[in-house]
This record gives C-alpha cells, structure tokens and sequence, in this order.
C-alpha cells in the first residue's frame, strides 16, 4: 500500500525491522483533566516516545502543567482554526523526525487510557491494510441520570462494533485514535491533488474533523479498527444543553462531512444508514403523535395485546444484557424503560434538528456560546 514501506519490503529481507516510535499528541484548549490524561499516557505498557501538548488559544496555566508533567510543548496562541488547527500544527511540527511506519496518537485532553492502550493499537497497526486505530470509549464519570445513559449508550456501541469481523469502526474518535505516518501523509497528498476535500492532514472548517477523517482514511483504501482492548475514557457532557449541543453538532457535522465526500462505495453505507434513521425517526414521531390523538379522543380504544407485551419485553431483556457488567445504577437505569426511550427520543430530535440547519447551511459553532 502506498507509503507503507513495510508492505513494499520483500518478506526475506535481511534487515531487522526497527523499533516503531509512537508519538502523542494532545490538542489542549484548557487543562481541565490533562494532568490525568498525561499520566495515562506514562502509565501504558507499551508508553510514547514522546508526548507532544499543542496550547491551543490558552490564557491559563495549561502549558506550564504540561511541562510540568513531562511533555513537550508547541504553543499557538492564535489559532482560527481550533481543534484540526492544532493537530495540524503539531504534525507539522514533528511529523518530520517521523518515518512512514512510525505512528502518531492524537488524543483529547479530557481523555485517559487502559494501560494496554498502546500496546495493543501498535499491534494492529502491524498490518499494513490497517490506517487507524480508535478507540473504544467509556465515559469517565458517571455521577447523575444523563451521564449514566451516555454510558449505557458508549458500552452498547462498543459491544456492537467488536462484533463485527476485525471490529471495524464507524468513525475513528476524536478523544483517541493511532495513525501510521504514512497513512496522514497519504491523506495530505491526496487533498494536495484533489482527491480528497480539504487541504493538509485534518480538514479545518469543519465540526467533525475526526468523521471527516475516518472518511478520508478509508476512501485511500484502509481499514479503521476500534478494538476493545483499546479502551478509553472520556468526559460525557453532565447536562442536557451540554448534551444537545455535542449530538446536533456530530449529526450536522456528519451530514456535511458525507456532503463533501460524495456518493461512492465509502459513504454509500453512511448514506444508507443516514436514511434509515431518517426513517426511524419520522416513523417514531408519527407513533407517538398517534398514541397522543388515541388518548385525546378516546383512551378506552388502547388495550394491552399479549403481541405488543412480549416484543416490549424482549426489547427490555436486549437493553439490560447489552449493559451487563456495567454495576447496579446502569442496569437499572436500562431497566426503567422510559427513561431510554425519552433518551432515543431525544436523540431523534437531535437527528431532525441536525438535519434542519444542515438544510438551511446555517452558521456553524463548535462550542456553545457561553454567558
């Protein structure tokens, strides 16, 4: 595969392999948990050769932390660009000291690691089809109602993604995912000629450079992979403004991503699963609005039907299963079926929301406004 000269090797070459060095790097606006995140890092079996911070537009004492806790440190105290802004600015920084077949981790500063992290990562990056590795994400804290559904939510995409052959992904997480260097070298040189949207290695003007991306990677010819070895965990938002606003912003971003991208045998499933949920969603509405017409009009027509009660259950068996091991609270949450079927609901609200400012191109924000 091009860019790979490990694959280009002949298999009887004398000439001993060397030793991969992985780089992590770490967009960090405010220094929040990054001293945890750092120490994460240190505490991998298989540790970096090097943690690079980029102080994005930081007014704090973030880049002093860093330093303190052993990283190198690329300030950039203007950035209109934000977050693929910074990567880009430390991949152009270091990417240079980097072979083809060394690898990159880039990761949010809100994140922390498995300890086997690494290890296992590196070891899928060993085979040349493979372009990314991302992880598979839990949330950090768990501490009220919406944090536990949002995690109830990660632990079943996780179990569903390692389900499938190679336990390939969706989408390569922003919080933390590995790229060979020849693989982001690849991904510029094909913007660079027009055969991918953007210029550089993450696209900038975007709401979800890390989609954006993983569509990139895979239109090159490569695989993405999110084992479940590969554990990480990140902060879920605690409230419902915090929440609405990260989903419209991946759904819309998303959209938009594909949008750029095109029709082609890479999106067509995205496209696909797209409609369907655009499916779903009127479908449930339209359910709903019905059951509230019943009940306005004439209640006594709604009657429990042993149909309806047994496929009720069995969709309540599937939502406590998929969250075993989990504890107490999220069993009991999936058990308490209202409360994840507002949250489904919720999230088709999000869906229809994205989908209107997508339709109307309205201005983008990747952060809430704040007071």
């Amino acid at each position: 595969m091009n860019g790979d000269p490990v694959a280009d090797s002949p298999p009887h070459a004398a000439r001993p392999r060397r030793r991969r060095r992985i780089y992590a790097l770490i967009p960090v606006h405010r220094r929040a948990t990054l001293l945890a995140t750092i120490t994460s890092l240190r505490a991998q079996t298989r540790p970096p050769d090097a943690v690079v911070a980029v102080v994005n537009n930081c007014t704090d004492d973030t880049a002093d932390i860093a330093r303190a806790a052993g990283a190198r440190v690329l300030d950039l105290p203007v950035n209109p660009h934000l977050k693929a802004g910074a990567i880009n600015h430390g991949l152009d920084r270091i990417a240079d000291d980097l072979a083809d077949d060394d690898a990159i981790f880039v990761m949010d500063a809100d994140t922390t690691l498995a300890p086997g992290f690494f290890a296992a990562a590196e070891d899928r990056l060993a085979d040349p089809a493979v372009g990314g590795v991302g992880g598979s994400f839990y949330a950090a804290t768990e501490d009220n109602l919406l944090r536990i559904v949002q995690g109830n939510e990660y632990a079943r995409y996780v179990r569903q993604i390692c389900r499938r052959p190679l336990a390939r992904a969706n989408v390569l997480t922003g919080a933390g995912a590995m790229f060979r260097v020849g693989v982001l070298r690849h991904v510029r040189r094909a913007r660079a000629a027009g055969d991918l949207p953007g210029v550089g290695y993450y696209q900038t003007g975007v709401l979800t450079e890390d989609n954006e991306l993983s569509l990139a990677v895979q239109r090159l010819g490569y695989l993405i992979v999110s084992p479940k070895a590969c554990a990480l965990y990140t902060e879920a938002p605690a409230t419902v403004r915090e929440l609405w606003h990260q989903r419209v912003r991946w759904r819309r971003g998303a959209l938009e991503n594909l949008r750029e991208h095109g029709v082609n045998r890479t999106t067509l499933p995205y496209l696909t699963k797209t409609f369907w949920t655009a499916f779903v969603t009127l479908l449930s509405f339209a359910y709903v609005a019905l059951v509230a017409a019943i009940l306005a009009t004439d209640a006594d027509a709604l009657t429990w039907q042993p149909f309806w009660i047994a496929v009720f259950v069995v969709y309540l068996a599937d939502r406590v299963w998929t969250c075993r091991g989990r504890g107490v609270r999220p069993a009991l949450v999936a058990f308490l079926a209202p409360i994840e079927i507002l949250y489904d609901l919720f999230q088709q609200l999000v869906f229809l929301a994205a989908c209107y400012q997508f339709a109307r191109r309205s201005d983008q924000r990747w952060a809430p406004a704040t007071a």
